[in-house]
């Protein structure tokens, strides 16, 4: 039963992720820092350099992260029948609770980064509100508060998991 209700979570957290950024998100994404780093004068250029290494940087940070998120829920599938046989017992309720916090924190977390991701797309678009046409380094900057904005909400999400229950 652990098997079949943690596939279940999965998919739909699959699913959640591919309905809010399609198939291909990737492209999307990148595609005002590469204009950035391509277009334009010498000096927004070199701006454009540093302001890709700060994301370059940032997503290699958030791989690592990926790849350790990934290796924990295993992880945290594989002991799922003994999660959810702590609730057999009520001395053990809790060991239950806080797998239940940290898998749907691990698992959801790719959620609420896929809305980040969203978000960061739709204010590259529409520029109106900075009052004009948006500047490649406000575009690089964007890029880059998001990319450290979904670096620091697995760290946030671990803290909500193993928060102190009343």
């Amino acid at each position: 039963a652990s098997l079949t209700i943690c596939g279940a979570l999965i998919q739909l957290n699959n699913d959640l992720v591919q309905g809010l950024l399609g198939a291909d998100p990737a492209a999307t994404a990148l595609e005002p820092l590469a204009s950035m780093v391509t277009g334009g004068p010498a000096a927004n250029q070199m701006v454009g350099v540093v302001v890709a290494l700060a994301a370059a940087v940032l997503a290699v940070m958030l791989v690592a992260l990926y790849i350790a998120r990934d290796l924990v829920l295993l992880l945290a599938t594989v002991l799922a029948p003994l999660a959810l046989a702590t609730y057999a017992l009520p001395q053990t309720d809790e060991i239950a609770r806080i797998w239940w916090r940290v898998y749907s924190a691990l698992l959801f977390v790719q959620v609420i980064q896929a809305v980040l991701v969203q978000i960061g797309i739709e204010l590259l678009r529409h520029t109106d509100w900075l009052g004009g046409p948006l500047s490649d380094l406000t575009s690089g900057l964007v890029l880059v508060t998001l990319l450290f904005l979904m670096f620091k909400l697995p760290f946030a999400a671990y803290q909500w998991a193993f928060r102190q229950s009343f």
